[in-house]
Order: C-alpha cells, then sequence, then structure tokens
C-alpha cells in the first residue's frame, strides 16, 4: 500500500510570471488539498499550509491527502484518519484503509476488505479480496481472482466476471476480457465490447485506445471519433489532450486538430489552465496555446492544484504560485540550493 527546513545559501534563479513561494526543502510533496499539502522528510510526513507553515507535524510513517475534510495516515503500521487540526477522528488502529470517497473508505480487517463510514462504522463486511473505492456510487472489487462492482449497500450490482477493471467515470468503466480492453456501464452492459489492445478511462467524453501499434480516441457510444494514429496518448482535460507523434508529445483537441506542436519529451495533463511539460532533462509550464509561461528549469515539475504546484530543484521539494494567484507579486525570485534540517 501507499503509503522543516533552514535555509542555506541562496541561488539566484529567474522564473518568470511565478515564484517559489514555499523553499525547496522536502524530499517528496504532494498536490495541495483542502489547502493542505502532504510532505515528506527523511522518513516522515506531515502537513503544511499554503504559507508554508507545518500544521500538522512530520510524525507519520505514510499518508494520504485531504479529502472531505480527512486524512488517512499511518504510524507503526497501523491507519486512521485525521482532521484539518491533526486530530484523530477514526482511531490508527486499522490494519489497512483507502481515502474517503463519497462518504465511505474501504478497509482492511481480518485479511479481508469492507468499508466503513465517517463515524468509523463498518457499513460493508469485509469479505471481498480487495476493494477501491466508490466512484459514481459504485466501487470495483475482486472476488477470487474475477473484478466486479458493488453498491454501497454491498450488493454485488456487477457480477465479478472480469480480468480487470476501472473505476467509473462518464458513467463508464473500463475492462479487460481475454487480453482485450472494453466498457460498460452502470448495469453491466457492455456498451463497447472488449476489442482494444489498450485503452484509458473516459475524461471529457473521450477515451484514448489503442488499436494495434497506435492509439486514437472513441466517444461513449465506441465510435472512433479521432482515428488510431498516435504512438501514445493519455486524457483529455480542459479541452487537449497530450498525444506522443514518433518520439515528442504535443497536444491535440476534441477535433483532432494539433493545438501545441510536438515538441517535449514528456507532457502531462491540464490544470488551471498551464500543463508541466519536459524537454531533456528540465521541467516547466505552458499555456493552452504553447506559450513557456514559467520557463523550462525544474528537476521535476507537478500539476497545479488550488493555485500552487510542486517542483524539485537541487533534489528537494518546494512549491510555485500559479501565475494567475491573487497577490502574487514576486519580481525578485530565489530558491534553495543547500538546506539543513531541523
Amino acid at each position: 500500500m501507499l503509503i522543516g527546513g533552514i535555509v542555506a545559501p541562496l541561488t539566484h534563479c529567474a522564473i518568470a510570471m511565478s515564484c517559489v513561494v514555499i523553499p525547496a526543502q522536502y524530499d517528496e510533496a504532494l498536490p495541495f488539498s483542502e489547502g493542505l499539502a502532504l510532505v515528506n522528510q527523511g522518513e516522515k510526513w506531515g502537513f503544511i499550509d499554503k504559507t508554508g507553515n507545518i500544521v500538522i507535524p512530520l510524525t507519520y510513517d505514510d499518508g494520504f491527502p485531504f479529502t472531505t475534510g480527512m486524512a488517512l495516515v499511518m504510524k507503526g503500521g497501523k491507519w486512521g484518519f485525521i482532521d484539518p487540526t491533526g486530530k484523530p477522528v477514526i482511531p490508527l488502529t486499522l490494519e489497512g484503509a483507502l481515502s474517503f470517497a463519497e462518504g465511505l473508505a474501504a478497509v482492511w480487517m481480518d485479511f479481508k476488505w469492507g468499508f466503513m463510514d465517517r463515524t468509523g462504522a463498518v457499513t460493508i463486511a469485509p469479505n471481498l479480496d480487495w476493494a477501491w473505492s466508490f466512484s459514481q456510487g459504485l466501487a470495483r472489487v475482486r472476488i477470487g481472482d474475477r473484478w466486479g462492482y458493488i453498491d454501497k449497500n454491498g450488493d454485488r450490482v456487477i457480477p465479478p466476471e472480469f480480468d480487470e477493471a476501472f473505476d467509473f467515470s462518464d458513467d463508464r468503466a473500463l475492462i479487460k476480457l481475454d487480453r482485450l480492453w472494453g466498457y460498460i456501464d452502470k448495469k453491466g452492459n457492455r456498451v463497447i465490447p472488449p476489442q482494444f489492445d489498450n485503452a484509458r478511462n473516459f475524461s471529457e467524453g473521450l477515451a484514448a485506445v489503442k488499436i494495434g501499434d497506435e492509439w486514437g480516441f472513441i466517444d461513449r457510444r465506441g465510435n472512433l471519433t479521432i482515428a488510431a494514429q498516435f504512438s501514445n496518448a493519455t486524457f483529455f482535460s480542459e479541452g487537449l489532450a497530450p498525444v506522443q507523434i514518433g518520439e515528442k508529445w504535443g497536444y491535440i483537441d476534441k477535433n483532432n486538430e494539433v493545438a501545441i506542436a510536438p515538441q517535449f519529451d514528456s507532457a502531462d495533463l491540464f490544470y488551471q489552465g498551464l500543463a508541466a511539460v519536459r524537454i531533456g532533462e528540465k521541467w516547466g509550464y505552458i499555456d493552452p496555446i504553447g506559450n513557456r509561461v514559467i520557463p523550462l528549469q525544474f528537476e521535476e515539475a507537478f500539476e497545479f492544484f488550488e493555485g500552487m504546484a510542486g517542483v524539485r530543484i537541487g533534489g528537494k521539494m518546494g512549491y510555485i504560485a500559479h501565475p494567475n494567484t491573487e497577490g502574487n507579486s514576486c519580481q525578485s525570485l530565489r530558491f534553495n540550493s543547500t538546506l539543513s534540517r531541523r
């Protein structure tokens, strides 16, 4: 399962239209969620706010971001849930768990998976070999070596008959049967029969599918709306999807028009109007017409969430502010190159 630094000499760094607002000092730093971010130093995890203050000390052995006001954390091999002040809401006594989604959390008890509500009461008895979080009212579960879906009453509404299964999105779930991929609806109907060599979840009404050695996109009825022609393809986000043509990545729109020419070695999804891209060893950010809004200079760069994005500088993780963040008036910009721990 998934799981404060003191500034030393400063090195100048000109970062166009953005700034490092939380200095690079963490070994790992996850996206902000509900105003807090999960960060790691050494072997311990805790939470910081958007000013960089540690609001929940780095005392946990593992953790997940906040969802619906609760965060899953682990200490000494036991899992539980805390509130944004760090107060335990569900004591750290669980053998395993997943974050809350749609009011329920999957929990591992007596070598089986079940579900509990936000009070810690078990609502679906632990009788599943594996379980994932609820999405659009259903959760994918494994019974034996087959996957199916249950509802919030624990009823097996879609029998376990698939080799693999994924969460519902756009009222479609990606499933694998006899080495081929297709999609079902929430009644279990194979609305797009297994026929693809590989496939991804639906996003914004389209899904990337692989036919032979090339990727294209289908709509929710299974119509091939963008012909299979790409070396790789991922998901539509904010109207654009990263696609690989030959060795390079660019972006297309839903009409299969090239919005940003292939030129990147890696290209992530657009969030809050920006996408992280890489050329060679350096990452930066572009806007939807391909302008390099934040120059390629980071060792790693992640998506913007809640106006902040994690970046790696000198081996450490910090956060930059979105260029459009209110009050972001940084002009002379710096980041830490050498740090010591406290």
